[in-house]
């Protein structure tokens, strides 16, 4: 019923909107996509194909509308990037933004699994990955863009950040099964300082495969900007270590690590040393506690995650090892 409700007053937003906005229409053969804190709806801007993202429909997490801001701030600070949607409108509670034609690369996945070409795919794919984060890294912030950082991510700094993450992992691994992997914690403190040395920029940490759109077998485009964070270049390369490569063997129809980051680096004209590997895969611990933290405060437990989560740890920490 919930999400019956949720859909009901998207529609409802949306044809509100239609009515007082010419540019604006929905689509007659209307698919709903349902996100976990938003509906997504099928519509024309000025009779190009675009979306409806409607974000407080009352069923939402908290801070829905927060997430809107950072989406449209986000969506506006990568406008320069190739494959990132353009934002056309925005109302209090939802964007109208640019609908680009593609599957998601998770159903692309699944639909050429096991078939032949596979792993060419998903490093074409991976090295495609790369050198677009690699642009999301290279974009800087304008004057009026850093006038509005704190009212948009309202947060007090990056640092009190981490460490309140630091914090909040501390005491979920004492609970929740994941003791033996202490460790992980130390070695995330261990190499922090350096990591907020370096430039602040806007990074993406949602980087799940349901949100890159592939067609023709290329990486057309990437959504869902909702899960923004202001951090560092190590930081962001820790999220796409957390999520992206078949460094873990539960999930092995991945990009390999190597297909991405060498085409990152490539791109951005850097050299990833192993000292800076190090930093790199710190961080994808950090991140990855992120994620348990962020499980535990929406379930109140880790029962049904332990096993994926221990596994990423176990490799993450195999990674040091081979430094």
């Amino acid at each position: 019923m919930s999400s019956l409700r949720g859909y009901q007053a998207a529609m409802d937003r949306a044809r509100e909107i239609a009515a007082n906005d010419r540019d604006f229409c929905l689509a007659a053969d209307q698919s709903l996509i349902q996100g976990k804190n938003n509906r997504v709806l099928c519509g024309f801007y000025q009779e190009q194909p675009a979306v409806l993202k409607y974000f407080n429909d009352g069923i939402n997490k908290p801070n829905s509308l927060g997430r809107k801001s950072t989406e449209a701030f986000s969506l506006r600070h990568f406008s320069g990037i190739n494959g990132v949607p353009a934002l056309y409108a925005e109302h209090d509670d939802c964007l109208i933004m640019e609908r680009i034609a593609g599957s998601s690369f998770a159903s692309e996945i699944t639909a050429r699994e096991n078939g032949p070409g596979i792993r060419t795919f998903l490093d074409r794919i991976g090295s495609q990955i790369g050198r677009t984060y690699a642009r999301f890294s290279a974009v800087t912030f304008s004057p009026e863009e850093r006038v509005r950082l704190t009212a948009v991510f309202q947060q007090e700094s990056i640092a009190k950040r981490l460490a309140d993450l630091v914090s909040q992992a501390q005491e979920l691994c004492q609970t929740e099964g994941l003791r033996d992997f202490s460790n992980t914690l130390d070695t995330m403190q261990r190499h922090l300082p350096d990591v907020l040395k370096e430039d602040v920029l806007l990074y993406k940490y949602d980087n799940n495969f349901e949100n890159m759109l592939i067609r023709d077998a290329d990486l057309v485009g990437v959504v869902d900007f909702e899960q923004c964070y202001l951090g560092s270049e190590t930081v962001f390369l820790g999220a796409i270590l957390d999520t992206i490569p078949d460094i873990y063997p539960m999930f092995p129809n991945r990009p390999s690590w190597e297909s991405v980051m060498s085409a990152y680096a490539l791109e951005r004209g850097i050299h990833i040393d192993p000292v800076r590997h190090a930093r790199i895969v710190a961080m994808a611990m950090l991140n990855h506690w992120q994620r348990i933290v962020e499980r535990h405060v929406q379930h109140g437990h880790l029962d049904g995650f332990l096993v994926r989560f221990r596994s990423r740890f176990e490799t993450l920490n195999k990674m040091l090892l081979q430094e």
